[in-house]
């Protein structure tokens, strides 16, 4: 059954066109309204079978499930705001350069980053934040399922690659030993999306599902070579 509304191939430009300002922004307001651009488009494309009562139910879990990300997101960007007063990327940076780690501003960014980081693993549907990504696949159309699974994930890696740069060099002192916190969250996560997409995605019977679980497992792949956060491992990421 192909989509009946007029307005289809639109959203999938909107979808687009914040996927593309979100791989070119480099400051936090910037940053939150291509993800709202790219999300409410997505949102809508979820629930595009009005009178398709689990299409309707996938649409409306991944629209509040969306919102409670979206809402990690601002909490992160406004703690980052609240210890720097900045919210370009590239002077949070520079600020964060000549400061040391035992500053309240570097320990403030550090916070606001994970929250932040916490957010874009909802929309990633990374695990242990995977929860909505099955029922969500399997209740939407197929065509829109195959946008889902590849059109959202695209940008957010490239941003969270653009945010690996930010944190190099940025952890927390325990004793003798410095913990970068933002690469053991990503590393926590690859490992556990890992093991949950892999080993959940045996006892699938329905295709979308396992393609939700497919995607779970490729999403640990990828935030693995984020956190090794080498030159190789960037290669094999890109």
């Amino acid at each position: 059954m192909r989509p009946t509304i007029a307005e289809y191939p639109m959203i999938v430009v909107f979808t687009t066109i914040g996927a593309s300002f979100l791989v070119s922004s480099t400051d936090l307001v910037s940053l939150y309204l291509a993800i709202e651009l790219q999300s409410f488009a997505v949102y809508i494309l979820a629930a595009l079978y009005r009178n398709n009562e689990s299409a309707t139910a996938a649409g409306l879990k991944y629209f509040l499930l969306g919102a409670l990300s979206s809402a990690f997101i601002l909490l992160g960007s406004s703690l980052i705001y609240g210890y720097t007063g900045l919210t370009n990327l590239d002077a949070i940076s520079s600020l964060l350069s000549v400061s040391s780690p035992s500053d309240s501003i570097t320990q403030g960014v550090i916070l606001g980053l994970v929250i932040m980081t916490v957010g874009f693993l909802f929309k990633i549907a990374s695990a242990p934040f995977h929860n909505w990504a099955p029922d969500v696949y399997d209740g939407v159309p197929t065509i829109v399922t195959t946008w889902l699974a590849v059109m959202p994930k695209i940008s957010i890696f490239v941003l969270l690659l653009t945010l690996n740069s930010l944190t190099d060099g940025l952890g927390l002192s325990f004793g003798d030993i410095t913990v970068n916190v933002w690469q053991a969250l990503l590393l926590v996560c690859s490992l556990l999306s890992l093991i949950i997409g892999t080993v959940v995605g045996l006892a699938q019977f329905r295709i979308k599902r396992l393609l939700a679980y497919s995607t779970i497992s490729h999403v640990g792949f990828m935030l693995l070579a984020l956190a090794v956060s080498g030159q190789e491992s960037i290669d094999a990421f890109l």
